[in-house]
């Protein structure tokens, strides 16, 4: 069995300057410190490992999914955590209703576009000006 506490990832470590940091380990052992007055060293976070005080963060809400259902999870489409869907205030879930609203209208101006596109597209290959030709220099 596999250790959770290993591998590439998000870790959350407990440093010996007794703050909690995150470190990123990359698939070839290599570290992403993030930089700022509590950063790690690569020195730090190794210490912190061996002592069992970096753990790594597994996102839980992708084990919220009922494959019976059939459909994803919205909260999971939007990264949300499962905490949200529980606790969240009704101004938390405004901000999300608003966040969401604004997209829909952002896709809904896409596939309007899309489909202009299309139909335009469909114009010029009925009356053979698509694909275009290259311009060519021949009087130059």
């Amino acid at each position: 069995m596999t250790d959770v506490n290993s591998g590439p990832g998000w870790y959350e470590v407990i440093s010996p300057r007794a703050t909690t940091c995150i470190v990123f380990a990359h698939e070839d052992g290599s570290l992403y410190l993030p930089e700022g007055e509590d950063a790690l060293t690569e020195a730090e976070f190794a210490f912190a490992a061996a002592r069992g005080n970096a753990h790594r963060l597994v996102r839980a809400d992708a084990a919220r999914q009922d494959p019976a259902s059939g459909g994803e999870d919205p909260a999971r489409i939007d990264g949300l955590r499962p905490e949200f869907t529980e606790h969240s205030s009704i101004e938390a879930i405004d901000s999300q209703l608003k966040r969401a609203r604004s997209q829909e209208r952002r896709w809904h101006i896409r596939t309007e576009w899309l489909v202009s596109l299309r139909e335009t597209r469909m114009k010029q290959k009925a009356h053979g000006e698509w694909p275009g030709q290259p311009e060519t220099d021949e009087g130059a």
